[in-house]
């Protein structure tokens, strides 16, 4: 059995960890992988306990240099685990790190977090992501027509842009910071 060295956690597990802790939920990792990253618990009374299973997936930051603008990340998935791991997993938490100008004229880093339910998730990729078992996902972040959108930009050129960028399908703005999703899930499987 090989066991996973806790000690060099993966800088996205444990930012995702310190944010559910600011938000009062006990985090535990598994000592072995087994495609949970985070396993969170509400309440850790004998008679409400239930645990939250979280896979966490980090990307390096992209800042667009098109007439759109804004910024993104590139995350990498494969189908076959995905709906494997469906009967474990209950969240993605997926970590998008970006550069945020200050009052001292110096960039500092910032972060936003896409929660979504696994399932969804797989619903929403198999719908429009037509390809094989791996799935690459550019969540870009920015302003379109005065509102501030998510979406899922891979495959996405000039002659296509404003049918996809209303796809319902591939706007995941809805789960960006929504720890209430999370938070509230776990409160009702109790």
């Amino acid at each position: 059995m090989s066991v996973r060295n806790i000690w060099s956690l993966n800088p996205a597990e444990a930012v995702v960890a310190w944010e559910l802790q600011k938000r009062g939920l006990h985090v535990f990792f598994p000592a072995k992988d087994v495609g949970i990253d985070l396993l969170i618990i509400k309440d850790l009374s004998e008679k409400n306990r239930r645990a939250v299973a979280i896979q966490v997936k980090g990307s390096r930051f992209w800042d667009w240099k098109d007439e759109l603008g804004g910024y993104g990340g590139w995350f990498k998935l494969s189908r076959r685990k995905m709906e494997k791991n469906l009967k474990i997993i209950d969240f993605y938490v997926f970590v998008l790190f970006h550069t945020k100008s200050s009052k001292t004229g110096y960039e500092k880093f910032e972060r936003d977090f896409f929660i979504i339910p696994a399932k969804d998730l797989n619903e929403r990729i198999n719908y429009y992501y037509t390809g094989g078992d791996m799935v690459n996902m550019y969540l870009r972040v920015f302003e379109y027509q005065g509102k501030k959108r998510i979406i899922d930009y891979r495959g996405i050129a000039k002659k296509n842009r404003e049918k996809l960028l209303n796809d319902p399908w591939r706007d995941y703005s809805t789960y960006m910071n929504a720890w209430e999703k999370l938070i509230s899930r776990g409160a009702s499987l109790h």
